[in-house]
């Protein structure tokens, strides 16, 4: 197998879920050279399997497009592109600007794993500690987000109109067979409620989060939180 063909199908196996869903097939990954004109209009995947909240998770794999990274290509690149194809497509008879365009869009973001495995690997003695690091993280990176859409640079491009998150909460990590071997050693046919506790207060904390920010920009969009009980 070549190694394009290794990458398509990769890609493929990581979004086609999220894509088939919704209807909308392979979303194509933001790397990828095709990734471009009309075919940005069903949506892009800025997905980094090493990426974390924390800004130096996951540097032991190599490099990796962190959270932040992610949201700096979506403003530098999706953007521009984005406006030099939707002012020229159409939905019946009427043609769609870029805020009506995204007004329409949906959001997803499922971060935030890879910094929960590094806490299990390092086994931290504080979790509250720990995970307050990570939402202050997550708090800056959200604010940057939606201050994309609000500055002079993007024209304000949401303006009235709605904008979509979906935001997941983390599913129970305390059931991942590494977890178990570290936490469970002696009873490795049940799941650790210790690192699920963790997870679940992470939840907690995102959703707390959320309901901030939502009611901060109220008049800019919403905000849809999806939470996986532990």
């Amino acid at each position: 197998m070549e190694d394009k063909e290794m990458r398509e199908r990769v890609e493929g196996n990581r979004n086609s879920f999220k894509g088939n869903l919704l209807g909308l097939g392979l979303i194509p990954a933001f790397q990828n050279p095709k990734t471009i004109g009309s075919n940005i209009l069903k949506g892009v995947n800025f997905a980094s399997s090493a990426a974390g909240v924390l800004q130096e998770r996951g540097t032991f794999l190599g490099d990796r497009w962190t959270f932040n990274l992610q949201i700096e290509q979506f403003a530098t690149n999706t953007l521009p592109e984005l406006r030099s194809q939707v002012l020229r497509s159409k939905e019946g008879n009427k043609e769609l600007s870029v805020d009506e365009f995204l007004a329409k869009s949906l959001s997803y973001s499922n971060i935030g794993s890879n910094d929960f495995i590094n806490y299990i690997v390092r086994n931290y003695k504080d979790p509250e500690a720990y995970i307050d690091w990570v939402i202050s993280a997550h708090t800056r990176q959200l604010k940057v987000f939606i201050d994309q859409f609000q500055s002079p640079q993007t024209e304000k491009l949401y303006q009235l109109g709605g904008r979509k998150f979906l935001v997941f909460g983390l599913a129970p990590m305390g059931c991942l067979p590494t977890a178990i071997l570290l936490f469970n050693k002696n009873a490795p046919e049940e799941c650790s409620e210790q690192l699920n506790q963790v997870v679940q207060c992470w939840n907690t904390r995102l959703e707390e989060l959320l309901k901030k920010l939502k009611h901060k920009h109220a008049s800019e969009g919403n905000m849809v939180q999806l939470f996986l009980p532990c």
